[in-house]
């Protein structure tokens, strides 16, 4: 990794740039993870509830 002094201006800029993309797209995929994770969390709790539901129905 080269240090800041040692590169010129917009090899510098164009580094930091990449830099902030890969930081940008990180956070998106993180944000997608965790967006996916709630709605599989809550669609499994929802199945659930309406297979209890119905199965209660059914037994009383």
């Amino acid at each position: 990794m080269q240090t800041p002094e040692s590169l010129e201006g917009p090899e510098y800029k164009s580094m930091l740039i990449e830099e902030a993309v890969n930081q940008k797209l990180y956070d998106e995929q993180k944000t997608y993870n965790l967006l996916g994770r709630v709605i599989l969390i809550s669609s499994l709790l929802l199945v659930f509830f309406v297979l209890w539901g119905v199965f209660s129905f059914f037994t009383t």
